[in-house]
């Protein structure tokens, strides 16, 4: 049985309570935003080019493509490239543009920033309890990682900037333009995709202390679905989940090394469509075009500026495994560690990767935060007697880094309401220009425009295709 079915019920309350909280502080842009431009007599859009443009220009077309019924998402731009494969992870844009159909294109969006925020703290939550066993601890860490994602992947500040950026979470006030917002503000990577990885995390927890055929079948089902929903989460999950397999053989532990491997066999038997639906793009004669635009990053290089991190990283890996390896849990955060390095220097490995500091940003810094509150408890656990003085001076500085990055995030919401609202405002003449083409134009209407922003628009806002894509990354014609 999960241990948070055994949490008492005023923390269940408590744990709700944050989460609504969490909630209304990720929502509030959509309020204020809202209101100034109705006063300037402008229509508001939660997406726009100005707003995001990886959201406008990739996410939304896709997301548009499922709104309007079609289950497989080809190229939503360019109507003579629709029924070819797309790069595009599917799980995402299905979910979110099926919930469209019920809800509308833009109330998608700012439903999404009030519930997926939410859910991803309540996950978290679970997710420390389970290591843990003490709610108000459990409470506090998942407050900081809802408003400071990267803390646990920054540490030990390989670079300044790395501190600079760690730092930054914890300054309890503004000291200049915001043009960000919080770091669970943005479909579909991180407020979808950190669902069910987070659901993979729990169930791969929960295996660990079960130890049945049952639970990693179920944890590799999880596990095998990351593919249909972000690479980087896939990648960094068979990354960790083959480093604790070599883990728990080498602990002599036998039963665990099968089940762990059963796990392995779960997901990617799950995964099987992916490989055929990768081997489709892959004969694309402008497949190598296609993954290079994805920001490829190409050469058998080894990162030798993390070098801070790869010492923390393996030295905490090693303690783990000689200290604790009868202990399943501090196996699993002894995987994280290594599939961290790992993930960090795939390019010596297989010489490309897109994009990789998306590794640091989004799986290493949901999975690293575990493996060190599994490190810190083991570390307290084995030195006991001295960490005992300092008990109450670490739930101290924890509570007090929570009201700090609690403070800067209420704050950065009203500050970011009001020096963009200018980026979500469409001008009446605009908008109706798009309600007269989907009344008066056929569904895939190609529309000719020079306009960067009005094709994002066009792809949002009307059923129309384009004659020339925004961007290269949404559609998958050759240049």
């Amino acid at each position: 049985m999960p241990q948070v079915l055994t949490l008492d019920k005023k923390f269940i309350f408590a744990a709700l309570a944050s989460a609504l909280a969490v909630s209304l502080i990720y929502g509030l842009p959509h309020f204020l935003i809202k209101n100034q431009l109705a006063g300037q007599g402008k229509i508001y859009s939660p997406i726009t080019v100005f707003s995001d443009g990886d959201e406008a220009q990739i996410y939304a077309p896709f997301i548009k493509e499922a709104e309007e019924g079609k289950i497989f998402l080809g190229d939503p731009a360019l109507k003579e490239h629709d029924k070819n494969f797309s790069l595009m992870p599917l799980s995402g844009p299905l979910f979110l543009g099926l919930s469209a159909r019920l809800v509308g294109m833009g109330n998608i969006w700012i439903l999404s920033d009030f519930l997926f925020p939410a859910l991803i703290f309540l996950i978290f939550f679970i997710l420390i309890y389970e290591i843990v066993g003490m709610a108000h601890i459990s409470l506090v860490l998942a407050g900081i990682f809802i408003f400071a994602r990267e803390v646990a992947s920054l540490i030990p500040f390989s670079t300044f900037q790395q501190f600079k950026s760690f730092a930054v979470y914890f300054k309890p006030y503004l000291s200049g333009a915001v043009e960000n917002r919080l770091p669970f503000d943005r479909l579909l990577a991180p407020e979808w995709t950190f669902i069910p990885l987070g659901i993979f995390f729990i169930s791969w927890f929960i295996s660990l202390k079960k130890r049945t055929v049952f639970s990693s079948v179920v944890t590799g089902i999880f596990s095998g679905f990351l593919f249909y929903s972000y690479p980087y989460d896939w990648m960094s999950v068979f990354l960790i989940l083959g480093a604790n397999l070599i883990f728990l053989f080498l602990s002599r532990d036998y039963r665990g090394a099968k089940l762990a491997l059963i796990t392995i066999i779960s997901g990617f038997i799950v995964s099987l469509p992916y490989w055929i639906y990768f081997l489709e793009i892959s004969r694309l004669p402008q497949y190598k075009e296609l993954i290079n635009r994805t920001g490829l990053e190409v050469g058998r290089t080894f990162r030798f500026f993390l070098t801070p991190h790869y010492v923390l990283w393996l030295g905490s890996s090693l303690w783990l495994f000689v200290k604790n390896k009868k202990n399943p849990m501090a196996l699993g955060a002894s995987a994280i560690f290594v599939a961290s390095f790992v993930a960090m220097n795939m390019l010596m490995v297989i010489g490309y990767v897109p994009q990789p500091d998306h590794f640091f940003r989004y799986p290493l810094a949901f999975g690293l935060f575990f493996a060190y509150v599994i490190l810190v408890k083991e570390l307290l656990s084995r030195y006991y007697s001295f960490f005992t003085p300092y008990k109450r001076y670490f739930l101290t500085i924890a509570v007090v880094a929570l009201i700090m990055v609690f403070t800067r995030g209420v704050q950065l919401q009203k500050a970011y309401a009001d020096q963009n609202s200018w980026r979500y405002a469409l001008e009446k003449p605009i908008s109706e220009s798009f309600l007269w083409l989907n009344e008066k134009t056929k569904e895939d209407s190609i529309v000719l425009s020079p306009s960067v922003v009005t094709n994002t628009h066009l792809l949002i806002f009307t059923k129309a295709k384009v004659f020339v894509p925004p961007t290269g990354v949404v559609t998958t014609a050759s240049e």
